[in-house]
């Protein structure tokens, strides 16, 4: 007899195929409810449904971004969601940035990374994605960063998404 807590399980394939860690680029734009849609067959892809959405592209300084997927789960009050985080540094703490760093602080967004093994993830599918924190630092020794470290995060009953679909805006194409 099978209880509500079983599931369907399926193995974790051993890949032996080239793997790279990090983040290339961060597409963001404002929050639009229902801009995706979720696939029926699988549960881990959705299709950007409201092409009229504006996004600004975001690339981070090489091997500074990563993508965080954590579950937390509470067997005592029934609580599980995955908090989704994106972290990245941009050089030069100047004040262009820092308005552009101010603006995404304030924001209610939705997030799209593109991995560096070509994979791109949604946050921002079920509710906003926020930013949680930010750090500038001018550094210390000559060679230590001048930038600003920026966190997205996402609190979601699922593990981030992948999209079907995503086309990068050009420079020439930012509103």
């Amino acid at each position: 007899m099978a209880n509500s807590c079983d599931i369907t399980l399926s193995t974790i394939a051993q890949d032996c195929r080239p793997n790279l860690s990090g983040i290339k680029k961060i597409a963001v734009a404002n929050y639009v409810e229902g801009a995706f849609s979720k696939d029926d067959v699988n549960p881990n892809l959705v299709t950007l449904e409201n092409t009229e959405v504006k996004w600004t592209v975001y690339v981070p300084a090489k091997h500074t971004g990563s993508l965080t997927k954590t579950l937390t789960k509470n067997e005592q009050t029934g609580v599980l969601y995955y908090t989704n985080e994106v972290s990245a540094t941009f050089n030069h703490m100047d004040g262009a940035n820092g308005q552009a760093v101010d603006l995404l602080g304030q924001g209610r967004l939705m997030v799209v990374v593109l991995d560096s093994n070509g994979m791109n993830w949604v946050l921002g599918v079920d509710d906003w994605v926020s930013v949680s924190a930010i750090t500038g630092q001018t550094g210390a020794a000559a060679d230590d960063g001048n930038n600003w470290q920026i966190t997205f995060t996402e609190i979601s009953s699922h593990a981030a998404y992948n999209i079907a679909a995503f086309v990068y805006p050009t420079a020439d194409a930012q509103p």
